[in-house]
């Protein structure tokens, strides 16, 4: 496990890009609290659109905060990123842009089973949802 941040603190980009680059298969994620910052979904919408158009499945857990045709749950213990089940990214501190990066497979195939069993469980709101999620 290795802490992933800049000088200032903040989770470093390029470790979570070369996640998705890396990624073969699936990306699993999953968001506590609230929905997304519009700027952030703007940014990540080109990349998420070439990993699709890779072949890339990607699914998405929010909390049920977030309240459109998404897929949510009642409470998500905390925010997670799986690529495959080689990487994940947990929260480090409980500064938001903190994390570590994850590599050991014992590690990572219980935390994408944690989100896997976290998808059985949701519920879908009424309405088109996007094969992406």
């Amino acid at each position: 496990m290795v802490p992933d941040r800049d000088a200032s603190g903040r989770l470093v980009p390029k470790a979570l890009e070369a996640g998705v680059a890396g990624c073969r298969e699936e990306v699993r994620t999953a968001h506590p609290g609230g929905g997304r910052p519009v700027h952030v979904l703007e940014q990540s919408l080109p990349r998420d659109l070439r990993d699709l158009r890779r072949g890339i499945r990607q699914r998405t857990i929010y909390q049920h905060t977030v309240r459109s045709d998404r897929t949510t749950l009642a409470e998500v213990a905390g925010r997670i990123i799986v690529f495959d089940r080689d990487l994940a990214f947990v929260p480090f501190s409980d500064e938001p842009h903190r994390a570590l990066r994850i590599q050991h497979p014992a590690l990572v195939r219980f935390l994408a089973r944690h989100f896997d069993e976290a998808w059985a469980r949701i519920r879908r709101d009424p309405g088109p949802v996007p094969e992406c999620w």
